[in-house]
C-alpha cells in the first residue's frame, strides 16, 4: 500500500493512525524506509531497527518513542487474533455424549485402560480449495496402503467441523455411504473380533456405559475399534510390553528465499515468530529439524516415512488459509533421531500470517503432528 505524496494514510481497521505518535508524517517516512504502512507491520517490526533508520536517513528518532509505537501495535494485533479465535464456531456437545464421557471419567480404572489394543490405524486426508474448504477426501491406511476415495455422495455424508487443521471430528448417518465406509473400515482391522457382548470385557463399565447406546456409538469409526476385541481373553490380559510411544519434537524452522540458500530465516522452537520477513510474489522454501528422542528404542520396519505440508493463515481479515504444498516423503532409520525435510513452497501475497506445519508419519503408529509459528510477515 502506498500514501501519495500529500495524500491521507488508509483510514480503515489497520492503519497506523490507531498509533499514538505516529502523525502523517512518521506514517510517509515509515513506508519509504521499511515498507511499513499498517498496525501488523509494525508489530512484528524491531524498534532497534526502526530506529536505526530513521537515524541513518537523518530523521530524529528514540528508542523510547519507537518502542512505545511497536508495543501499541503488538497489543492491537494480538487483541484482534484473540477475538477471530473465539469467532470460530465450537463443536456442539450433546447432554447424552457429555453424560456418557463423564461416566467413562468415572468409572474407567487404569486396569482398562492399559489393556487398550489398537486394532487398525487410519488417516483421513483432504485436499483444500478456495478459502480453506475441504473438498475431497480419501481414507488412508498406511499399514496395507489400502485407501478409499469418498465420493461426493459419501462425502455429503460427513458432518464436519474443521475447528483447526488436524482435528477433524465426523460422523455417518445411517445411508448407503455411511454403510459402505463402515465395511471398508471393518476389512482395516485384521485380527479375528466377536461382537462386544461376548469379548471377555461384556461386563466392563464401558460395554454398558450411555456412549454404548449413542449415535455416536453406531456411527464413527471408532466403533469398529470397540467392537473388535481379540476372540483371546489372555491377548487382553497379558499384555506385552510395549517400546515407549514415539514423540515429535521441532528444534527449528527456516525459510530460505530464494530456495536453496544458504541463509535463511530461522525461527528456533518456541519463538513466536521469525527473525526477519519474506518478500511478497517471490518463491521460498520452508525446512524443519525435529528430533525423534525415543527412537533409539524401537526396531522399525522398512519403508517407514515421514512428509511433511505447510499452510499459512492470514492474520488480518477476511482470514484465509493458503496451502504451501507437501514434501517427498523421507525415511526414518532406527536408531537416527535426528531429521531434516523441506517444502519447497509457492510464493505469498504481502501480509501477515501464520504459519501451520503439519509432521505426517507412514508406516508406524506416530500421532500426526501439528506446529504452528503466529506471525511471518511478508512486505
Amino acid at each position: 500500500m502506498t500514501i501519495p505524496p500529500g495524500g491521507s494514510p488508509p483510514a480503515d481497521e489497520y492503519s497506523l493512525n490507531q498509533i499514538k505518535g505516529i502523525g502523517r508524517t512518521r506514517q510517509q517516512q515509515l513506508q519509504t524506509l521499511l515498507a511499513i504502512t499498517t498496525v501488523p507491520d509494525l508489530a512484528v517490526a524491531e524498534a532497534a531497527a526502526i530506529e536505526a533508520a530513521f537515524r541513518e536517513a537523518g530523521y530524529p528518532i528514540t528508542r523510547s518513542n519507537v518502542a512505545a509505537w511497536v508495543a501499541q501495535a503488538r497489543q492491537l494485533v494480538e487483541a484482534e487474533t484473540r477475538q477471530a479465535d473465539k469467532a470460530i464456531p465450537s463443536t456442539p456437545e450433546r447432554p447424552s455424549e457429555r453424560g456418557a464421557i463423564a461416566e467413562m471419567e468415572e468409572t474407567s480404572t487404569p486396569a482398562i485402560a492399559e489393556e487398550w489394543r489398537t486394532q487398525a490405524t487410519v488417516l483421513l486426508e483432504f485436499q483444500t480449495q478456495g478459502e480453506g474448504f475441504a473438498h475431497r477426501w480419501r481414507l488412508l491406511n498406511p499399514t496395507s496402503e489400502a485407501s478409499l476415495l469418498l465420493t461426493d455422495q459419501a462425502t455429503a455424508s460427513l458432518r464436519t467441523w474443521l475447528q483447526h487443521i488436524g482435528h477433524i471430528f465426523f460422523h455417518l448417518h445411517e445411508d448407503e455411504a455411511g454403510d459402505s465406509l463402515r465395511a471398508w473400515l471393518q476389512q482395516q482391522i485384521p485380527l479375528a473380533h466377536s461382537p462386544l457382548a461376548h469379548s471377555p470385557l461384556a461386563h466392563s463399565p464401558l460395554a454398558h456405559s450411555p456412549l454404548a447406546h449413542s449415535p455416536l456409538a453406531h456411527s464413527t469409526a471408532s466403533q469398529d475399534l470397540v467392537e473388535s476385541w481379540p476372540n483371546q481373553a489372555e491377548a487382553i490380559l497379558s499384555p506385552t510390553r510395549q517400546p515407549p510411544p514415539l514423540t515429535v519434537q521441532v528444534c527449528q524452522v527456516m525459510l530460505l528465499q530464494p530456495p536453496n540458500t544458504s541463509m535463511p530465516i530461522v525461527a528456533i522452537a518456541g519463538n513466536t515468530g521469525f527473525s526477519s520477513s519474506l518478500q511478497a510474489n517471490q518463491p521460498f522454501q520452508v525446512g524443519v529439524c525435529l528430533e525423534l528422542p525415543d527412537l533409539v528404542q524401537w526396531s522399525l520396519p522398512s519403508g517407514v516415512s515421514y512428509s511433511l505440508e505447510g499452510f499459512a493463515k492470514t492474520l488480518t481479515y477476511p482470514h484465509r488459509t493458503i496451502p504451501l504444498g507437501k514434501s517427498q516423503p523421507w525415511m526414518l532409520t532406527s536408531g537416527q533421531t535426528q531429521y531434516k525435510a523441506a517444502i519447497a513452497a509457492a510464493a505469498l501475497p504481502s501480509g501477515l500470517y501464520r504459519l501451520q506445519i503439519l509432521i505426517a508419519f507412514q508406516g508406524v503408529d506416530i500421532p500426526l503432528t501439528i506446529y504452528e509459528i503466529s506471525r511471518l510477515q511478508v512486505i
